[in-house]
């Protein structure tokens, strides 16, 4: 498992940036254009993507966790300046980036329980 961990330490800047670059197409694109998949309750999509978020981001810059979380938290509210702003066919909403800021700190929760776990297992 310690090699694994080897192995995804470098690569896990170019997933959180690709996550990132993800969020914002699927954020900024019209309502239209989302792949059905992809269209089910808003919440639960902000939940998804900031949980995504925040877990890759934490394992991309470990010792720099809390710089990402408040990365996070101005990037969602960034989301929806953008949205309320300079988009025709989204809304920006407080709610959401309310929903953003509770999947960051559920997304701390599991990245630290996951940590103690590996921790205490020798994983990593």
């Amino acid at each position: 498992m310690k090699e694994i961990h080897a192995l995804l330490k470098p690569v896990m800047p170019v997933i959180f940036g690709c996550c990132i670059i993800f969020t914002t197409i699927m954020a900024l694109i019209p309502v239209t254009d989302i792949p059905s998949v992809f269209n089910f309750w808003d919440k639960a999509q902000h939940s998804l993507a900031f949980i995504t978020l925040t877990l890759t981001g934490s394992m991309a810059y470990p010792s720099k966790t809390k710089i990402v979380y408040l990365g996070l938290v101005i990037y969602g509210a960034g989301i929806e300046v953008v949205q309320y702003y300079c988009t025709t066919t989204r809304v920006g909403d407080v709610f959401d980036w309310l929903a953003d800021c509770i999947a960051i700190a559920l997304g701390i929760l599991i990245y630290q329980t996951l940590q103690k776990l590996l921790i205490r297992s020798n994983f990593i």
